[in-house]
């Protein structure tokens, strides 16, 4: 099994593929609430996907069958699933800096 992206990873590539700085930004998990909430998000989808984010922060994904069993396709590594939406970064807590 491969091992999980760190956020940190995934703001260094997406800065490689795009050829601009994309900057990992740590929130809190109220702040992550507000994020998606100020995005539009309603509060029970917020709530939920941010639940999410925590409970894979500390192993959950882990402990769930492997992709392929689940979906019957094999996983995507990210570097293609990188290049194929490069200019639609919309990953959660990154954010493009302009240079």
């Amino acid at each position: 099994m491969d091992t999980l992206v760190a956020a940190m990873q995934v703001a260094a590539r997406h800065s490689s593929g795009l050829g601009r700085e994309v900057v990992h930004v740590k929130l809190s998990e109220e702040q992550d609430v507000q994020r998606s909430l100020n995005l539009g998000m309603p509060g029970h989808y917020a709530k939920f996907l941010t639940y999410l984010e925590v409970t894979s922060a500390i192993g959950a994904e882990e402990r769930i069958p492997p992709v392929e069993k689940v979906t019957r396709w094999p996983p995507q590594k990210f570097e293609c699933m990188d290049a194929t939406e490069q200019g639609s970064v919309a990953v959660n807590d990154l954010r493009l800096s302009q240079k």
